[in-house]
């Protein structure tokens, strides 16, 4: 039985929500990121870090690695808007695909440490993803590190992966560092992949020849720097190819 749940079901926005799976364009790169993501899923390491640009597509690995894992894991996602703003344990709750039911939080750290054990025998210790973890705050964050560390024999409850900017790093306490697991990066896309993009997406719209010359892709190289904001991708693409028949 697999198991994935969102605590971001009421957001307009969800987390690692683009455009359809069949825009996505999976590089070297990505596969690389994936796993190294796929790790997290596997490891007992506490706290992982997921970074890269706007738009260098994180948010496509991390769905990749969600759908590859459901089998045997169980993943909670969110966006550290529903930690920021309500109570952290709670937000776990939802993530995690328990039964929140009515009233006030008392009891809520015992109702997670129950809800994770019971699936303890089925899947492998829960995974935490949080998309734009550049944006928590940190004392939200120490909250989720302290809910992880209450099982017993050492062992953590749940691991953390935060998936956010490239200064994500930066944000950690000295004492949150300490838990850090080996961190990756994603770049942007080097020359040879843009193209690769541009082709896939015209491939994607029905366009099967090139129709940009090399001089031309160059540019759109250039132009966007690797990346594709998950913002209105379409806009900043659009944008580039704009300015490059400008040129020609």
């Amino acid at each position: 039985m697999s198991k994935f749940a969102n605590a971001d079901t009421d957001l307009p926005v969800r987390p690692f929500e683009t455009l359809a799976s069949k825009f996505d364009y999976w590089s070297s790169t990505h596969r690389q990121a994936a796993e190294a993501l796929q790790l997290t899923c596997e490891r007992p390491t506490l706290l992982t870090l997921f970074t890269g640009r706007g738009g260098s597509g994180k948010s496509t690995v991390a769905r990749r690695v969600l759908r590859d894992n459901l089998e045997d894991s169980l993943i909670g996602v969110t966006s550290f808007s529903a930690i920021n703003s309500t109570d952290p344990c709670r937000a776990l709750l939802a993530a995690f695909g328990a039964d929140l039911g009515p009233g006030e939080n008392k009891g809520c750290r015992h109702d997670l440490t129950n809800h994770l054990r019971r699936v303890a025998d089925e899947f492998r210790t829960p995974t935490l993803l949080i998309d734009d973890a550049h944006r928590l705050s940190g004392d939200k964050l120490q909250m989720l590190l302290d809910l992880a560390k209450l099982d017993r024999d050492g062992a953590p409850l749940f691991k953390v992966a935060l998936v956010g900017d490239t200064g994500l790093f930066d944000q950690l306490s000295t004492p949150q560092k300490g838990f850090l697991g080996p961190p990756f990066r994603l770049e942007p896309m080097t020359k040879e992949d843009t193209f690769g993009y541009v082709k896939h997406r015209l491939a994607s719209a029905g366009i099967e020849t090139m129709q940009f010359t090399d001089g031309a892709l160059d540019l759109i190289h250039e132009i966007t720097d690797g990346t594709v904001p998950s913002e209105k991708p379409a806009e900043r693409f659009h944008h580039a190819i704009a300015q490059v028949t400008s040129h020609f």
